[in-house]
């Protein structure tokens, strides 16, 4: 497969030289997985249904990192080119959760270092 590149910090459409650059095998893979972690429950008007529920569970009080790494392990798992979590590590601070995990994939190993700011 491949996709249109996206920043890895602002998250907007990826140019060089002014054009749009495309991704595949393992960036498109480490973009699926960035992208799903990073979409709000009720993000998208067409279908509310989809992505992490960070209103309700990450974003309160007294917050439980194990259910919290369960859904993320989950979301992880949903991206059907994922053979395997390989690795996995998660904080919580008052100010972002950070997520660090490995992959096997049908392109290979990737590797994903996220933090959620809270």
């Amino acid at each position: 497969m491949k996709d249109i590149k996206l920043d890895q910090t602002t998250h907007d459409l990826f140019f060089k030289d002014g054009d749009l650059v495309l991704i595949e095998k393992n960036e498109w893979v480490a973009q699926k997985l960035k992208t799903k972690l990073l979409f709000f429950y009720g993000e998208w008007f067409l279908d509310i249904s989809k992505g992490m529920d960070f209103y309700d569970i990450i974003f309160k009080k007294n917050v439980d990192l194990s259910y919290i790494d369960t859904l993320i392990k989950i979301t992880i798992a949903e991206v059907e080119e994922v053979v395997e979590i390989l690795e996995y590590d998660s904080s919580i601070t008052m100010k972002k959760l950070s997520v660090n995990f490995k992959v096997s994939t049908i392109y290979g190993d990737v590797e994903i270092r996220e933090e959620i700011s809270l």
